[in-house]
This record gives structure tokens, sequence and C-alpha cells, in this order.
């Protein structure tokens, strides 16, 4: 060990399942931090040279003590796997780097071996070929090569014939000689073997594992078992197997790539524990074994192997959680060996080097560097080999359980690109073969590269913009002072590109500083050309998207009905068209309103004083009402959810409802007059109409004092409400009670009136009454907010029963003033007019698009999809999020912050979390759209229309409390333009309204598309891990899965941007919210989390994308702007926004989201990235947050 190195390990084991491996004390690899392993060379990262010394020295003392018990060797068996041949094979891999009696010991050993064959063997590890293969390259002579063809001939029929009872793994089957044929290969073995027979035994195993999985109706196109047991891992298993058909790709069909061999891969991702570990074996639930032989050393290969092939970035995710399991439980108590020891396991960040090194456009040299780092912590632990066993191999001197097999990985690291898993990873032990290639550059100049081994060596190059500069062509521009050439790039011409060019062009101040307000300068011109149109609150690009969606909808929805339509389609057109008729809806008046008022009792404020019977009044049955037909909650929610503590069930949810007014405006009436006033014209107009329209001349005074009531029990219910401050701890509101606890719960306030209780068993029965589900006292129901519950029981107790019935019927008017008279809409169209600032009311059309696609989203976005949504935009935007998921599990796995327990955990939870991208798989079965709204009646009323699908709606919801979750159900239609991430399932949801311009094009720069969608994307997956989403697990269940230590740390940096966001002054409402107004840190604390994440992860994609794509082209007309700074143009224009000071106010109150401006500002304010790009010293200006340090989580 050298000298100040910290402590290897904790030799006590730590806790009970801790039995098998050491706790790894090492530090991980920082770039910042100087190390004894790996250093920063010229161009990359490299072993230093004083570890290289140790390297050798300790192989060389390693092969002397092998040497010294030749007897023990001897005794240990023929194989390569635990005996001389294996050993033999080290002392000739040994000769190759030090001296060359090694091979002259090579050649004992082997001669040893050779001389007890085990004919009826056939594979490398275990059997005859893996003998006769080393006996021919150690020798290297005739007689050896003579005799390797004639038992060659032998072994293969035993291997071809489908009638023995040969298993095809690799250890004692045909995998294993399929990789003694694929040995021979790569060494330029003169042997009687074609390409047939390599293709002949690759037949049979995959038919084979065909039939198995045939017969036994597996999900996996692909099964194989040894001794009648289901593996999984690298030895006896289904990753051996695969990795070596992948090996011999070229001999393997398309066919049986994709139909078979990619889809059995697909499914071993599935078999894995949430630390990303590989089960053992099927129907295996402890996560104890890491090591090659079962888990995840021995299948990082194989999913490395099949990035590279198939490019699927869930492969990439999957190796980087292996290498993170070995980190962490590597170290293993059995010693050092291939199989079951720590040098096997040390491959792992090997084969983890190697793909970085080799994706040198995608990867960094420091992601890669922390591999090798890692490689080498786990070769200074093998030094001290007899220190860190616990339990002797019985082969204590052979490759795979002993000594031999930590000399072979000692040797290899001294040249980790060319390093490979012996017996497992074909390679080339012959001469260094000289492999050179051509690379034709700008199609005239040339750059001769020479790769020995896998290694890049440049032999001529020269600087690309010089041979850019000499090439000439259309299309580039070049910068040229005093005759050099400072940088070359190209310009994009595209139709795509120039709408991109144009649309900036006309959205930028270039008179203002983007170090000191990027959003002034990335927005400024877009605010001056987009004043807020008269019938919105607000304008931003999303408003601009969401139009042009309800156009493209308005399109569609106009089409006369055709026959041949899903009937669900012909009934959103006919929702649509009623919707549309105005004419019917004001010869229908308020009528079938007062039919619906008058089924319990009436309107009090709309009747005369002494119409209405307060004794036949009951509040529950019309609370129960609304609930069950219309979904309108006036005094509580209660609904069926996913079980936050079990994701794998529905149940009852009972919660506090929504308000009219923000609730700080209920509570302060002084500060906000306007808005009660407004509040007060509607609730008094309303109830004036609904009276004229039963024929009545009411009291216009005496209105408005019960509209005053209105509003004051509101204000009472606004008092006892949670805050949404409140409100963020998720454990805190999750209260589980059976209905006969809660009753008791209730019933514990003792209020004076027997009907203030609310009998929380017959709302329930009254609710799913119809649906067919019987409920009793012992129903379960996650009780949100219990406090309220009994708050509530008083606060109806002591309200006058008339007050009551005002307020609940008023709740119902309210939600359906939209859908009745010209009047009713304007009555809410004046009250919008005060609270967020419209001048106008909505186009009629909108409001009825709107409606079908809310209450028939599917349908009306069935016909969407096909018009306006191809499969190659869902196929991008496919690729784009498994490229950011990718990159979110290879930056999360190199957080410093956070302990190696809890980053395991994170790393599960975002390559857990389920997509769900542009539309349901089930879109391409109309049947299945008709199954989907089975039940679904529509008429000519416009009114009955929404009061039977809203009564539809309400009946289907609740019928899932006696099902599963269904975890592949979208619960949102595509023509939506927004996106989401949902805690309960562990999802992302991406709609194809979301997937499109100005957000996502196909055709223009990938800078755009990263800086905007991508942030989006990146904004979704990292929800999940925001102060809220943190709470819950991989499968969506509340669960504290981090350790305290890391826990504080985050609520730490949670605070720093709590502190940044509530310093942001909004002087628009200054004197409205206080002298000095300022955004709401804590409410808006998630997305301001997932904002800065968000863009951060889609920058470093990016980054990965330019890496393996290269440089991109600039923008017509904005060529003085590279592609990180397109980037960060496409993320801040994305929220360009006009905006009301009414609705401003109101987004101050009760949005969760800060405002556009401070969700530019503060996000760049914590981009490092932005700062390089943009040549800023330390981002831009905070506004108002004192110029702290940035604040990082993710």
């Amino acid at each position: 060990m050298a000298s100040g190195m910290w402590p290897v390990v904790n030799v006590q084991a730590d806790a009970v399942g801790k039995d098998r491996y050491y706790e790894n004390t090492f530090r991980d690899f920082n770039a910042n931090v100087v190390n004894d392993f790996v250093e920063k060379g010229e161009d990359a990262y490299k072993i230093t040279e004083e570890f290289t010394t140790k390297l050798k020295q300790h192989a060389e003392i390693m092969l002397q003590d092998v040497m010294a018990h030749e007897k023990d060797v001897i005794s240990s068996g023929f194989s390569v796997y635990t005996g001389v041949a294996g050993v033999a094979l080290v002392f000739l891999f040994a000769s190759r780097r030090f001296s060359g009696e090694n091979k002259q010991i090579a050649k004992t050993f082997i001669k040893l071996a050779h001389s007890n064959p085990h004919r009826s063997r056939v594979n490398f590890l275990n059997g005859n070929s893996g003998v006769l293969i080393l006996n021919a390259l150690i020798n290297d002579n005739t007689e050896a090569t003579d005799l390797l063809n004639q038992r060659l001939e032998e072994m293969y029929k035993l291997v071809k014939s489908p009638n023995s009872e040969m298993p095809n793994e690799l250890l004692y089957g045909r995998a294993g000689f399929l990789y003694s044929l694929l040995f021979m290969k790569m060494n330029n073995f003169s042997v009687n073997f074609s390409d047939s027979h390599v293709k002949a035994v690759i037949e049979i195993m995959i038919d084979q594992g065909r039939s198995l999985a045939c017969r036994e109706k597996c999900k996996a196109p692909l099964k194989f078992k040894w001794h009648d047991k289901n593996y999984f891992g690298a030895a006896h298993g289904t990753a051996g197997i695969l990795y070596l058909l992948l090996q011999a790709r070229d001999y393997v069909s398309e066919e049986d790539l994709k139909q078979y061999i990619k889809p059995t891969i697909d499914e071993l991702l599935e078999s894995r524990f949430k630390s990303g570990n590989v089960l053992s074996s099927e129907g295996s639930t402890t996560d104890r074994l890491v090591q090659w032989c079962h888990g995840a050393p021995g299948v990082v290969q194989l999913f490395c192997l099949a990035y590279e092939i198939f490019g699927d970035r869930r492969y990439l995710s999957a190796s980087v959680l292996c290498g993170e399991v070995v980190w962490r439980r590597g170290l293993l108590r059995k010693g050092c060996g291939l199989c079951h020891g720590t040098a096997g396991n040390a491959y792992t960040f090997i084969t983890l080097y190697q793909m970085f090194k080799n994706h040198p456009d995608e990867f960094s040299e420091e992601e890669a560097a922390k591999y090798l780092y890692r490689a080498c912590v786990f070769a200074n632990w093998c030094f001290e080999f007899n220190d860190h066993r616990e339990s002797c191999p019985d082969r204590f001197y052979s490759l795979f359980e002993g000594l031999s097999g930590t000399i072979y990985f000692l040797i290899d690291l001294l040249q980790p690109m060319q390093a490979a898993f012996p017996g497992y990873t074909v390679q080339s032990l012959g001469a260094s073969v000289l492999v050179c290639r051509l690379l034709v550059i700008v199609g005239t100049l040339a750059v001769l590269t020479c790769c020995s081994r896998g290694e890049a060596r440049t032999i001529f190059n020269y600087d690309v913009a010089l041979l850019r500069a000499f090439a000439g062509g259309g299309g580039a521009g070049n910068y040229l002072e005093n005759g050099a050439i400072l940088e070359s790039y190209e310009v994009c011409e595209s139709r795509a590109c120039r709408a991109a060019a144009r649309s900036l062009l006309e959205s930028l101040n270039m008179s203002a500083d983007p170090c000191t307000d990027f959003y002034e300068f990335a927005c400024g011109g877009w605010i001056s050309k987009h004043p807020v149109p008269a019938t919105e609150s607000h304008f931003n690009h999303f408003n601009e998207a969401e139009d042009r969606l309800q156009r493209q909808l308005k399109g569609i929805l106009e089409v006369d009905e055709n026959p041949e339509e899903p009937l669900p389609v012909r009934q959103a057109k006919g929702l649509y068209a009623t919707c549309l008729n105005t004419e019917a809806a004001e010869a229908e008046a308020l009528s079938p309103l007062l039919e619906e008022l008058a089924a319990l009792g009436g309107w009090p404020m709309a009747m005369q004083a002494e119409a209405w019977d307060e004794a036949a009044f009951s509040w529950q049955a019309a609370v129960t009402r609304l609930l069950a037909q219309w979904s309108i909650a006036p005094l509580f929610v209660l609904y069926v959810f996913t079980d936050k503590m079990d994701s794998s069930r529905n149940t009852l949810t009972l919660d506090q409802p929504a308000l009219t007014l923000a609730r700080r405006m209920l509570l302060e009436p002084a500060a906000y007059r306007p808005q009660h006033a407004a509040l007060l014209a509607w609730v008094s107009g309303a109830a004036l109409e609904v009276g004229r329209a039963a024929g009545l001349s009411l009291d216009p005074a005496r209105v408005t004092e019960q509209a005053q009531q209105v509003v004051l029990f509101e204000t009472e219910l606004a008092r006892i409400t949670t805050p949404a401050e409140g409100r963020r701890d998720g454990f805190r509101t999750y209260n589980p009670r059976t209905l006969a606890e809660l009753q008791a719960w209730t019933a514990a306030v003792r209020p004076v009136r027997p009907d203030s209780e609310v009998r929380w068993l017959d709302v329930l029965r009254g609710m799913l009454a119809g649906t067919g589900v019987l409920v009793d006292p012992a129903e379960r129901v996650v009780v949100r907010e219990l406090d309220y519950v009994q708050k509530l029981v008083l606060l109806v107790d002591q309200t006058p029963r008339r007050v009551l019935a005002n307020y609940i019927w008023w709740r119902l008017v309210r939600a359906l003033s939209g859908d009745l008279t010209d009047a009713m809409r304007q009555l809410a169209f004046q009250f919008d007019r005060a609270l967020i600032g419209t001048l106008e009311d909505s186009p009629r059309w909108k409001d009825c698009v709107q409606r079908a696609s809310s209450l028939l989203g599917f349908a009306v976005g069935y016909e969407y999809v096909a018009r306006h949504f191809d499969d190659a935009a869902k196929q991008s935007a496919v690729a784009l999020v498994r490229d950011l998921r990718a990159s979110f599990a290879v930056d999360m796995a190199a957080v410093d912050w956070m302990d190696s327990d809890t980053r395991d955990a994170a790393l599960h939870k975002a390559e857990a979390m389920t997509e769900f991208i542009g539309y349901p798989d089930w879109y391409a079965n109309a049947s299945a759209l008709e199954q989907h709204y089975r039940g679904v009646t529509v008429g000519r009323s416009h009114f009955r229309n929404m009061m039977a699908v809203r009564g539809y709606l309400v009946r289907q919801s609740l019928v899932k409390l006696r099902r599963p979750v269904d975890r592949a159900e979208w619960l949102t239609g595509p023509a939506v333009v927004n996106a989401y991430y949902n805690p309960g399932a562990n999802s992302i949801i991406f709609p194809a309204g979301i997937l499109q311009p100005p957000f996502f094009s196909r055709g223009r720069v990938e800078a755009l598309n990263y800086g905007s969608v991508g942030v989006v994307i990146g904004h979704e997956i990292t929800h999940g891990f925001d102060d809220m989403g943190r709470q819950s697990d991989a499968q969506g269940n509340l669960a504290q899965w981090w350790s305290a230590a890391t826990l504080e740390t985050y609520l730490r940096k949670a605070q720093c941007i709590v502190q940044q966001y509530d310093a942001y002054r909004v002087p628009e409402l200054d004197g409205v919210l206080g002298a000095a107004a300022t955004v709401n840190g804590v409410t808006t604390q998630g997305e301001n989390i997932a904002d800065s994440g968000g863009l951060r992860l889609a920058y470093k994609a990016y980054q990965r994308y330019l890496r393996r794509a290269g440089p991109e082209p600039r923008l017509v007309g904005l060529e003085e702007f590279t592609p990180e700074q397109l980037f960060f143009l496409g993320f801040a224009t994305m929220w360009c926004e006009s905006s009301t000071k009414e609705s401003l106010l109101h987004e101050v109150l009760t949005d969760p989201h800060a405002p556009h401006r401070f969700r530019v500002q503060g996000s760049l304010a914590n981009s490092r990235d932005f700062s390089t790009a943009w040549g800023c010293p330390t981002g831009p200006s905070r506004a108002g947050a004192g110029g702290g340090a940035q604040c990082h989580i993710w």
C-alpha cells in the first residue's frame, strides 16, 4: 500500500447480508484530487508509473509463488478453469510481458494437462478443447495442430448432436465450445474448421433455446437451463450464452439477432434486483451474489457489447449500474480469483473503461478514468491476497479460483484497452497485428492512423480546421486573424433551420448583456412583439403550441362523422357539435340545471325565501351527488388513486378541496378587494340568473347578502385548510384509516348537530351506487389531512344550513357556468377578467375543443396522432428520452455527496422509470379505443352530454378500487401540450402534443431540440428526485430510502434553492404582495430543482451527442453563436412570456412553478455550463439573490 493511503477496508462484517464481501471504504475517483493510481497525461488518463511498477512487481512475486507450489498446481486437475491448463495460460500470458522463461514454464504445465484429457467435455474452460488449443498455441508445432484437428472433429459431433444431453452454457456446454472456435479464428489457427461449423453450433444453440422457451411459454424468446434450473449469470446461464452469441454475431443471421437474441437480453434487463445486480437464477429473491459466475460482474460484458451493437441506451444504464454494484460489494471475502473473487470482479471496471474510451464522442476522459481508477483500487486490494481471504479456495493457485486469476488480471491491467476476461471474452494471444486505416477527411486530404491491438495512434495528423480551409466548399465559414484559422463551421440551410433562425432573430434583444440578464437577451425582442392577446391572461410558446394544437383538433372535430370511424371518435365530434350549438343551449336555457338543483331541494339564494325547506335538505346527500355525478368537491375530495405505500393497489383517498380564490386572497380580503368583489358579483349574478330562469324576481340586496355569506364560508374553509407550504411531506399526508376508524375520528369532536358528523360509509355507498363495488366499515381510506376532517365537522356544525346549501350548490353552478347560457358564461368571464386580466372571452370553438379533448381525450387523440404525429417523430422522441436517461445514470453514478447505498437506490429508481411517449401502443387497434369508452353515451343536449360523460368518467375511476394498478395505463390523452412525472408509478409521460415545434423539430440543429424538449425531458426525470419525488422509491412507494447523512446534505442543498428563489423580486407586484414582492421559494422548490437538474442533464446529453455525431452547423444570421450557446438560447426562448399583472399575481400565489423569467434566471444562475459557454464569470445575475454560491443538487 502506498504511503499516506487511506485504509483499504473495514474488516468487520457491518450488517447481516454482507457476509460475502468487505465494505469498500476506498474514496471514489475525483478528477480534482490527486491519487496514487491514475493521472492525467497529455491527452488522456493513464496508470501512474509508480503503480505500474507495483503491478509488475506483484505479478512477478505471485508467479514465483505459483512455481514454488508446483505440486499443488498439478494436483488441481487438467482444466483451464481450475487446473494445470489455466496456470499454463497464465505463464503464456506472462511471457508476453515479462521474461521468455515463462513460455517454457507454460510448456511444462500444458504438457501435464495434455496428458490427462477429459474427452467427454468439449468446452474451453472445463473441457478438452481448451487444453488442446493452448497446447497448440504454446508449442506452435505441426504435431500439436494435427492433434487438435483430429479431436475437434470428435468434439464437433458431440456438440452438434441434438440428442446429446450437453447443456448450452459456458462452463460445460456448447457456449464453451463456441468460445473455442472463435478463439481459434481470432488467433489464426490452421484448423480444418470453416464458417459453416461455427454457424451450425450457433443454430443448434438458438434452436434449443427457442424450443425450451416455447415449451415453457416464456416471455423471452430464448431460454436455457443447466441441471434443470434457469440460471442468468455468465458461467451457467443466459448471460454467458448470449455474450458468446453476440461475439459470434458475424455468423448469426440478422433475424436471429433481432427476433431472438436482443429480446432475450431485454428480458434479462427485467431480471435484476433494485441494486442493478442480476438474479442468479429464475425465482431468486436474495441479492447476495456479486461475482463473475452469478451476478453483475459476469453480465456487464453482455450489456456493454449489446450497447455497442444495438445502441439501446438501456444497456448503457444497466452497465453503469453493474459497475456501481461491483464497486460497493465487489471486494469478496472468498479471495481474489476470477470466478468468485475480487480479480474477476475488477474486470467489470476494465470493461466499462474500454466502452467509455471507445466512445470519446460520448464520454469524457474523466468519466472513463473513473473505471480505470476503480480497477486499480481492486488491484491494490489483490496485492494483499492472503490478508483479505476468509475461506481458502479448493484450488488456491488456479486461474478461476485462486492466485493465477489474480496474476492474469494484474498483467492485463498493464494494458487496459487490450484486457479481456480469459475464457469469456475472445481475444488474440498471438503477435500484435498492425492494422492501418485511411480516414478521408472532407474528400481531399487524409489522416493515416495505425491501431495496435485496439489502441489508436496518429501517425500523420492535421488540424481539422486547416483541412476544412484547404478543402473549401460551400456552407462553411472560417474566421481568420493574422492569417491563422481560428475556427471553422458549417451553416445549416434546411427549411427547419431557417425557420428556427428566423424565430430566434425575432426573439433576441442583442442590446442586453447575456451575462447580466439572459432572459432579456433571449426574450426581449419576442416580448416586445407579442403583447398579451385580449383573450389570454399570459402568452408564451406553450400558448402558441396549444393554439396550433386546438386548431388542428378543430379541423378534426368539424369533419362530418364517418360510419367507418371508431364510435368514440364520432362521439367526440358529437360532443363538440352540441357544445358549438349555442342556439340550442339558449333555447334550453337553464332548465337542466334547475332540474339538477331541484333534485335535492334547490338553491336557496335562487329561490323565494320561504320556498326552501331546510328540514328536507341533506348537505351530505348534496355533496355525494356532486362527487358521484360531476366530480365536483365542495367540502372534501374523495377519489380512488394509487396507494402511496403500495403502488400495486388502488385505494380510497380523502383530501381537502380546492378553492375559488387563492388561499391568501381569501384570508386577506382587505389586500385583495378587487378579487373579492369579483367573486361576490359572480355568486350573486349567477343566483339572479338562475332565479330568472325559474320565473322569479328576486331581491338583489337579499341575494347579495347571501352571496357574501357564501364568500365568508369559503374564507373559513380556507382557514382550516393546510397551505401548500405544509403539504410537501408525503409521510405527513399519508394517514391510512378504516372507515370505522375515520368515523370515530370524525365523531371525536362531538358536534352539536347530529347531521354535522360526516357519515362516511353512506357517502361512499352513495358514490359507488351502480358500480357493483361494495364497501363496509373495514374499507381502507388514506386521509391526507386528518386535522382538516375534524375542523370541517366543527365548521359545518357552526354554519347555518341555508349558507351550507348555498355554498354547495354554488360550487355546482361555478363548475358548469361555461356549459350554460351566454349570460352565465359572461358572469364567469367577468370574474376571470378581475382575477387574471383577460379582456375578452375566448372563442366558443376553443372552449368546445377543450371540452371534447378533456372528456374524450383518447378518442380525440386517436385522430390527432393519425393526422399530425408520425412514427418517425415518436421514435426520435424515444431516442432522445433514452439518451437523457442514460446520461442521468452516468451522471448519478458520479454524484459524490451521496453514500453508496443511497446512490445505488437512486440509480435503480432512475433506471426503473417507465416511459409513456407520444401515444398508447393500443392505438394500433381501433377496437381497443371502443373498449376504452364502452358505456359512453352522447346525445343532442350539451348539458346532458356533460352530465353523462362526467358521470361515466367518475364511475370508471371508482371501479378501479377493486382492480390492481395498471402500470401500463396512460393517464392522459396524447393531444396535450405538457409533460408529467407520476411519482406513484415512477413514470415519465411525454404526450405527442409536446413533441412538436417549437419544442421539438426534426431537421433543425439538435442544440435547439436538446435545449427545449431535452430540458423538458430532463426536468421530468429530475422530478423523481426533487424534494417530493425523492420520498418515493423505484416502485413509486413512499419509503425512507435515503441515509440520514445523505438526506441531511440533500435538504441543505434544497434549502439553497429555496433561499435563492425566495430572493427573486417580482417588482410588478410590489405593494400587492408586501412592500417587496418575491417568488415563493418553498412552494416552487420542486419545480426549481427539476428546472436546474433538467437543464444540466440535457446539456450533458447534448455534449455526448456532439462527441458522438460531431460538431453541429450554425444558423443563418446567427453564425456568431456556437452550438453550445444555441442550446441555452433554445432553453431560454422556450420560456419567453408576456403576462398581465393580474395573472402574474395569481401565478405567484397558486402556481408551483416560478414565473418564467425566474425559471430561466434561476436555472442559469446555477449552471456552470452556461457560464462556460457564454464566457460569464459567475453566471447571470441572480436578481436580488445576494450573489451567493450556485445551488447544485443534480
